[in-house]
C-alpha cells in the first residue's frame, strides 16, 4: 500500500517527501540507517552508528570500541594515522613518511628509509650536522659536543675546528 502523510497502516511505499522505515513513512531516516535510492531506510552495519551507505560510515559505535578511519570502523588506527578520542576518529598524519604521529604533525616514528628528526618531530632522509643516525631507534641522535659529524655518539668523523684529538 502507498501511504500518504501519517497513514496508520503498514506501508510498502511512501509519498515523495517521506522515507519508508519498518513499514512506516517517516520524515527522515534515523541514526543507524541511511536512505537508499528508493527512499527506504536501510540499516547501517553493526559497527556503524551513522552511515552514508553500506560502504561508508560517518560515526562508529563507541560501545563496540571501534574507531572511524576513512569511512570504515576499525579496531585500531593504521600506520600513518593518529587517534583523536574526542571524535573517535583516526586521522592521517600530515607527513606521508610518518608511521605514528600525535597529533597530525608531530611524528613519533618514520617509514624507512626516512629517519625521525626528534627536534622537528618530522621524517628526514639525513640527519643535520652534529647528529647521527641511530639504527636501533631509526632517529637522529646528537653527537658529542666536540663533533661536527659523527658515526655514533662517541666517534667523530669530523671535529669542530680548534678541537684536537
Amino acid at each position: 500500500m502507498i501511504c500518504f502523510s501519517n497513514d496508520p497502516g503498514e506501508c510498502d511505499q511512501c509519498n515523495i517527501s517521506k522515507y519508508l522505515y519498518k513499514k512506516k513513512c517517516v520524515e527522515k531516516c534515523q541514526d543507524g540507517t541511511y536512505p537508499d535510492k528508493n527512499r527506504k531506510c536501510i540499516e547501517c552495519n553493526d559497527d556503524c552508528e551513522i552511515c552514508e551507505d553500506t560502504e561508508t560510515c560517518k560515526k562508529c559505535k563507541r560501545s563496540k570500541n571501534k574507531k572511524l578511519q576513512d569511512g570504515k570502523c576499525v579496531d585500531n588506527c593504521s600506520d600513518g594515522y593518529y587517534y583523536d578520542d574526542n571524535s573517535n576518529t583516526c586521522y592521517k598524519c600530515d607527513d606521508l613518511n610518518c608511521l605514528k604521529c600525535a597529533p597530525k604533525n608531530f611524528c613519533k616514528d618514520c617509514k624507512k628509509p626516512t629517519i625521525l628528526n626528534k627536534a622537528t618531530d618530522s621524517c628526514v632522509y639525513q640527519c643535520e650536522t652534529k647528529f647521527y643516525i641511530d639504527r636501533e631507534t631509526n632517529s637522529c641522535e646528537p653527537c658529542s659536543k666536540e663533533c661536527l659529524k659523527c658515526i655514533n655518539k662517541n666517534t667523530c668523523s669530523e671535529c669542530i675546528s680548534d678541537t684536537i684529538y
